[in-house]
C-alpha cells in the first residue's frame, strides 16, 4: 500500500513520524518525493489526517507524473482521462498556481469520484473544470484557448503492469485486450488542436500494455 503525501500540507518526514506514533510502519519511496510505502495495508481511517487531505492512496509510478510535466504558475493543463482524480489532485498539490485545469472523463459516474477526491483535499476553490466527455470531442469541453500541458492516461489492457495474480489474466478472453482503440491517435488529435507550439503532451498508455493494439 503506497501513500502520496500532500507536501503542500505536511512534509514526508513529518508524516512518517505521525505514522510511527500510530504504530504504522512505513518507508520512503525510492522514486517519488511524495511516496511512502506501508509495510502492511490498513484502512484509510487509520491514516493520520486522511480525511483532511494530508495523504492519498496512489502507486508510486503515478506520483512521478506531475514532476514530468514541468509545472509552473500560470500554465493551463488538461487531464484527458481524469477519473478517479489521483493525478489531477497530485498535480494541484504540486502546483497550486495553475491558471486553468480541465479534468475530463468519458464516464459521468467516475467523474463524481474526482469531485469527491478534490473536495477531501480542499481543492474546491482551484480553477478546475470537470467535464464528462470524450476528450477527442473538443467542442464538448474546450474553450478554444491553447493549453500548455496535456496528460493522457488512457484505459488500456494493463498487461505491462499486472498486479493481480497472473492466472486471473490467463483466464481472460484475448478479445478483451484487442478491443481497445488506438489511444496514441487520441493524444495526437487533442495535442494538435489544443497545444501551443511550446506545449507538452504526456501520453502514458503506451507504457502500460505489452500489445501494440492496446496503445
Amino acid at each position: 500500500m503506497t501513500l502520496r503525501v500532500n507536501l503542500s500540507k505536511v512534509s514526508r518526514d513529518d508524516y512518517l513520524k505521525q505514522l510511527a506514533e500510530r504504530g504504522i510502519e512505513a518507508t520512503r519511496g525510492g522514486y517519488a518525493e511524495t511516496a511512502l510505502v506501508l509495510r502492511d495495508a490498513c484502512h484509510v481511517d487509520d491514516l493520520p489526517g486522511f480525511r483532511d487531505g494530508l495523504v492519498s492512496i496512489q502507486d508510486e509510478a503515478s506520483q512521478i507524473v506531475p514532476s514530468l510535466l514541468a509545472l509552473e504558475p500560470g500554465l493551463s493543463l488538461v487531464d484527458a482521462c481524469a477519473a478517479p482524480g489521483g493525478k489531477t489532485a497530485a498535480i494541484l498539490e504540486r502546483e497550486q498556481g495553475l491558471d486553468r485545469v480541465f479534468a475530463i472523463d468519458s464516464s459521468k459516474k467516475r467523474l463524481e469520484r474526482v469531485t469527491d477526491n478534490l473536495a477531501r483535499l480542499k481543492f474546491t476553490q482551484q480553477p478546475v473544470t470537470l467535464c464528462a466527455a470524450n476528450a477527442e470531442k473538443l467542442d464538448a469541453w474546450w474553450d478554444g484557448k491553447p493549453v500548455d500541458r496535456i496528460l493522457l492516461d488512457a484505459p488500456c489492457s494493463a498487461t505491462g503492469v499486472i498486479a493481480a495474480p497472473p492466472a486471473s489474466f490467463a483466464a481472460t478472453p484475448i478479445s478483451r485486450f484487442c478491443a481497445r482503440p488506438p489511444r496514441s491517435q487520441a493524444a495526437a488529435k487533442v495535442s494538435r488542436h489544443c497545444l501551443p507550439r511550446c506545449g507538452l503532451v504526456s501520453p502514458r498508455a503506451e507504457y502500460c500494455s505489452t500489445q501494440p493494439v492496446a496503445c
